[in-house]
């Protein structure tokens, strides 16, 4: 969608100003793609390339306004058309340490879910 994104501090981004107060970035400032560029890829991919009509995300809370702000964008790219096409959220807490912080998946601290359910 043209006008779409908007560059900022060289970044291009796509704002998203009834969700969040920060925007998603399309394209980092470094010329690099990150968490949202991979997920709005993942959306039009399933939109168009599956021909989903319904997608479903499954994560914990931590990421509910990361999807909703993706989910917007990809209904200013005139991708999700309500009702024709439906763009859901399911959050399911957040997985903790023993520490009592949440994991950090990028930096490899993770538990396999075998052990989790074992708990």
């Amino acid at each position: 969608a043209r006008g779409l994104c908007v560059e900022s501090k060289g970044a291009m981004c796509i704002f998203c100003p009834g969700v969040a107060d920060i925007p998603l970035m399309a394209v980092k400032g470094d010329g690099g793609f990150g968490y949202d560029s991979t997920d709005l890829a993942a959306i039009y991919h399933r939109l168009f390339i599956m021909r989903a009509d319904w997608i479903v995300y499954l994560t914990d809370l931590g990421q509910e306004t990361h999807f909703h702000m993706i989910f917007d964008a990809a209904v200013q790219a005139g991708w999700h058309r309500p009702p024709v096409t439906r763009l859901d959220h399911m959050g399911f807490g957040v997985v903790q340490g023993e520490d009592k912080k949440r994991f950090k998946t990028r930096s490899g601290e993770t538990v396999k879910l075998v052990d989790l359910l074992d708990e």
